[in-house]
């Protein structure tokens, strides 16, 4: 898809910054955890890849379906 997910220590301090254990995170949220540019994840819901719920014009989406999504796409070497 576009820029890779950076691993590693760096990604570990960037993530636990934040609270792991909501299941709801913003798209500027997501795209601190993953790495990804928040244009990126929005294209990723507006093409409806990834599922969201729009709450007073935030974008939400589930944790664990980001990540998975993620996972599918280097899996599928997108």
């Amino acid at each position: 898809m576009s820029t890779p997910r950076p691993d590693g220590p760096r990604k570990m301090a960037r993530a636990s910054k934040r609270n792991p254990d909501s299941l709801m995170i913003s798209v500027e949220e997501a795209s601190w955890e993953s790495g990804f540019p928040y244009t990126t994840i929005l294209g990723w819901l507006h093409d409806g890849l990834l599922p969201y719920v729009k709450i007073k014009n935030k974008h939400w989406i589930r944790r664990a379906a980001l990540f998975t999504f993620i996972d599918q796409q280097e899996a599928k070497g997108a």
